[in-house]
């Protein structure tokens, strides 16, 4: 993320000295700057209101429920934003009367109430696996995504199309597997 910044700098002052006349610009981009402004929101929260949130794994802020669920045969990452997208998935795991549950109503009940329906979520994403629920809860516009290992990662077919493995010849390893820049020109 820091190279990114420093690009995005460098970029930045390139333009600033094209708009004003030749005056250049010093970027200065610090690792440690860089991971304390990645924490985004969560620092904002304790900026804000002065309490530290509470440390909540792969759960998230906005979306309840939000995080990993182990499925029969791997994991998956799901992001419920909204009550709409909450009644979906609801009938989707086959348990529609859990979007009445007056617990889960609204979003917000549902974080008041996030261990209860991360433990009813766990219960039921691990009846079935991973593809069947993505295929599921794509239909229902439900954001969600599957955990992959690297194998997983490079035998996807958007990442062989878009060629992010490549081959270079090497003294010692004449068919050497690289990772492709994600910069393309």
């Amino acid at each position: 993320m820091t190279g990114m910044n420093s690009s995005i700098g460098i970029l930045a002052a390139l333009y600033h000295r094209k708009a004003n006349g030749g005056e250049g610009q010093h970027v200065d981009v610090c690792l440690l700057d860089t991971v304390i402004a990645s924490l985004s929101h969560w620092l904002q929260i304790y900026l804000v209101n002065g309490h530290t949130p509470p440390r909540r794994g792969t759960w998230g802020n906005g979306g309840m429920p939000a995080g990993v669920f182990r499925c029969a045969d791997g994991e998956l990452m799901l992001v419920v934003g909204n009550d709409g997208q909450f009644q979906r998935i609801c009938a989707v795991l086959g348990e529609p009367e859990l979007a009445s549950d007056k617990r889960f109503i609204k979003k917000n009940d549902r974080v008041v109430h996030g261990k209860e329906i991360m433990a009813i979520f766990a219960g039921l994403f691990l009846k079935r696996p991973v593809a069947y629920w993505l295929e599921k809860l794509e239909k229902a516009g439900v954001p969600s995504g599957p955990i992959n290992n690297f194998e997983q990662v490079f035998n996807d077919p958007h990442v062989q199309e878009r060629g992010m493995r490549v081959k270079a010849n090497h003294p010692f390893e004449p068919d050497l597997s690289l990772i492709r820049n994600a910069l393309t020109f």
